[in-house]
């Protein structure tokens, strides 16, 4: 947890994947404070989206989060997504579904809320691995 799911009508190029990746753990730690280790990317191709849409991310996080923080998740992405794609922000839907952290487990361990990190880590280190 988090699950990002990347969803286009074609696959993108495997260099392109890897980079949306990156970037979406990277802003997504940036702006949250979770470990690179909770993040996750699953990417979906031949998906019928709306029209006018290339490409659509549906992010399943924590809940707990202030709406400014999500917003400022979502600007970054759907900014950063435009620079690594090519295809312009207006193409680009982006949405987030913030989930209480007692509905997730990772390694079988139900997951901290949002600040509680470090110590559940000490705990629980080996479950994020």
């Amino acid at each position: 947890m988090p699950l990002y799911t990347v969803s286009t009508r074609r696959p993108l190029p495997l260099d392109v994947r890897e980079s949306v990746a990156m970037m979406i753990t990277d802003v997504h730690c940036e702006h949250t404070g979770a470990p690179r280790t909770f993040v996750n990317v699953y990417y979906s191709h031949n998906v019928p989206l709306r029209p006018g849409i290339e490409l659509d991310v549906f992010g399943s996080v924590r809940g707990g989060r202030t709406l400014q923080t999500n917003d400022n998740v979502e600007d970054d992405m759907v900014d950063q997504l435009a620079k690594l794609t090519g295809i312009a922000p207006s193409r680009i839907d982006f949405s987030i579904f913030p989930v209480p952290a007692s509905w997730i487990m990772e390694g079988g361990v139900v997951l901290p809320e949002p600040g509680e990190e470090d110590s559940w880590l000490k705990e629980h280190g080996h479950a994020a691995k």
